[in-house]
């Protein structure tokens, strides 16, 4: 819990990729925008500093965005 509300963070493993239906960690961060562009309320990934909305590490790709009520 933040002063900004609840901020869920998203870690997938770097070997996660080939276990995902898509083949690629980024698809839910481009999901999620492209449904945002159609109007649907949907949870924006938050900007990191620097202001990039992931960061990757050599185990991890790392993201994070604001929980939406309801």
């Amino acid at each position: 819990d933040t002063d900004r509300g609840n901020l869920m963070i998203r870690i997938y493993p770097k070997d996660m990729p080939n276990k995902l239906e898509t083949g690629n960690p980024y698809f839910e961060i481009q999901a999620l925008d492209f449904l945002a562009k159609k109007g649907l309320k949907v949870p924006i990934p938050t900007p990191f500093k620097g202001s990039t909305i992931y960061t990757e590490t050599e185990e991890s790709f790392v993201f994070a965005y604001f929980m939406l009520e309801g």
